[in-house]
């Protein structure tokens, strides 16, 4: 299955700034949606951390600007409010440029909901296309 969302934000600060922004994982948390099977608004993340490495065990703080460059691979995890435990999600820097930047990212741990695999390592994937307007 593939699915395209296009979208706009406003940033008045510069690549460091958003690459900031991109980096500040734990800023995930609490973020909400409109649950239509719920019929309000819901966190989407219960929460969400830098990891060091692939395990989930591995919290650090936040990736810095410097850290989220060009051809590094950066991991995270998070836990949403409908699935089961934290799920880890590996991130690839791409392309960092000052109009530029592109990551990949794929889950690295199973994505659960009760006893049941919705996504085994390597099936969620997605790539982020950041442009200035």
């Amino acid at each position: 299955m593939v699915v395209a969302v296009a979208g706009s934000f406003r940033h008045d600060g510069g690549i460091d700034g958003l690459l900031t922004r991109i980096g500040a994982i734990s800023t995930k948390k609490g973020v909400r949606y409109w649950s239509t099977t719920d019929g309000k608004w819901q966190p989407l993340l219960t929460d969400a951390f830098a990891l060091s490495g692939p395990d989930a065990s591995m919290r650090r703080a936040d990736f810095s600007a410097a850290q989220v460059a060009a051809g590094q691979t950066l991991y995270h995890a998070q836990n949403d409010n409908r699935t089961a435990g934290d799920c880890v999600f590996r991130e690839r820097v791409l392309v960092v440029e000052p109009e530029r930047v592109m990551i990949e990212s794929e889950n690295v741990s199973p994505l659960r909901k009760l006893m049941l695999t919705l996504f085994e390592p390597g099936e969620m994937q997605s790539v982020y296309f950041i442009e200035k307007r």
